[in-house]
């Protein structure tokens, strides 16, 4: 169910149907866009901010504590770990699971 707001400005519900849905899905995305009303990030977007900070952060004590080969060896071995995985599942789902 979607809002729709009226010449008054009072909002009152609307069921469409088919290509009229489409059409006030984009248009209610695109009156949103990535700020909200008062110029302040939504809540998905402080969570993604906080988590990148997250990830960042602890990078930097690896690299304090551990030394800069400690989180080479990391990065290494994610991006090595990720294609195996990738090789697994194209072996293995050959058949297009």
């Amino acid at each position: 169910m979607l809002w729709q707001t009226g010449p008054e400005g009072l909002r009152t519900r609307v069921r469409p149907r088919g290509r009229e849905l489409v059409v006030l899905l984009r248009r209610q995305l695109r009156s949103q866009g990535p700020l909200s009303e008062r110029g302040q990030l939504r809540q998905r977007d402080h969570l993604r901010v906080r988590l990148d900070n997250l990830v960042f952060e602890l990078g930097l004590v690896l690299l304090i504590l551990l030394g800069w080969q400690f989180v080479a060896a990391e990065f290494a071995g994610g991006l090595l770990m990720a294609v195996l995985i990738w090789i697994f599942f194209k072996v293995t789902c050959a058949s297009g699971c």
